[in-house]
């Protein structure tokens, strides 16, 4: 069995996080054609994951090219003959024991799927989770999601703590996909959305593809029908559903990493780099509301961003500590 190198390239991308809304049409196009090509999708996913725990060393290497080369090594045997001790062992021998450790504890993985939930957790880190239907999960920092017992049987149940942004394949047994958060839940068949609790005050739904249904779990007869290009914001003071027909230019970037900026006023645009890029920002002197910003940045660094800025409407950013700048001038 072998990805072809296309939708080698594509998968990668989804894992990083670099891939267009085109592209991931294409890849989950490519996914439902034929069990063998799911199948080959879930392995690839799930060494890309276990290898991510190996040491920076294994960081260093081409993970696709070592992907090819471990199936030529291995023929996907997973008998433990296969592998012969060593004193000392290189990047590729440690990806090589991960993959069969992974092959070698599936039944042990479904056995935890089929006895109780499985639960995983993005520690200051962005992660990906594959599903065992083959829909995807991107958790934002510090966020947790428990994905049900009986999820590869019956209704797709997941609960949140934080944020994610789930890519849902729909089932040929049309059987549902439901997110649940502490205030309310989003019940879908196939589509993608972005779903983020703020703590046990309020929940956000973003749809940018299908629809969905969203409803106060306080009151199921609050529940309001989203699709793509609404979002809606459930506050549990008011046990209210407000529905919006845009989305917010910067509400995903932390999935996108892509930040973009029309005309927007320098406050907000410091709102939405604070939000990003974990960091404060304080005036020297008072906000100089006319500062205005137009402008695009594709998944750069913060430091490579507030110099584009500086150049573009004469402000000043000062570094005071790791996670404080001082904003001053009077913008041109």
């Amino acid at each position: 069995m072998n990805i072809n190198e296309k939708y080698r390239k594509l998968i990668v991308a989804r894992l990083k996080n670099t891939i267009s809304a085109n592209q991931s049409n294409e890849l989950d196009l490519w996914i439902s054609e034929s069990e063998e090509n799911k199948q080959l999708y879930q392995v690839f996913v799930s060494t890309w994951t276990i290898t991510e725990s190996v040491n920076k060393e294994v960081f260093l290497i081409d993970k696709a090219a070592e992907w090819e080369k471990l199936k030529n090594d291995l023929h996907f045997s997973t008998s433990a003959n296969s592998v012969k001790r060593k004193q000392l062992y290189p990047a590729w021998f440690r990806i090589a024991a991960a993959v069969v450790l992974f092959f070698s504890v599936a039944l042990l993985i479904s056995k935890q799927f089929t006895n109780k939930s499985t639960t995983y957790s993005a520690n200051n880190v962005i992660s990906n989770v594959l599903l065992p239907d083959s829909s995807t999960v991107s958790l934002n920092a510090n966020s947790v999601i428990e994905v049900s017992s009986d999820f590869k049987t019956k209704l797709r149940k997941i609960k949140l703590q934080g944020e994610a942004f789930f890519l849902v394949q729909s089932m040929p047994d049309k059987r549902g996909f439901v997110v649940e958060t502490q205030l309310a839940t989003v019940s879908v068949k196939g589509t993608r959305f972005n779903v983020k609790e703020f703590s046990d005050t309020a929940v956000n739904v973003i749809v940018t593809q299908g629809s969905v249904a969203f409803t106060a779990n306080a009151d199921s007869a609050n529940t309001v029908l989203l699709t793509s290009g609404q979002s809606a914001y459930y506050s549990k003071q008011l046990n209210k559903i407000e529905v919006y027909n845009t989305i917010s230019g910067n509400a995903i970037a932390w999935y996108t990493k892509t930040l973009t900026f029309n005309n927007q006023q320098l406050d907000s645009v410091l709102n939405d780099l604070e939000s990003y890029y974990g960091v404060t920002f304080q005036f020297s002197e008072p906000n100089p509301v006319h500062c205005l910003l137009s402008a695009t940045f594709n998944n750069q660094s913060l430091q490579s961003v507030l110099t584009v800025i500086e150049a573009t409407i004469s402000v000043k950013f000062t570094k005071k500590t790791d996670k404080l700048y001082v904003v001053s001038g009077t913008c041109q």
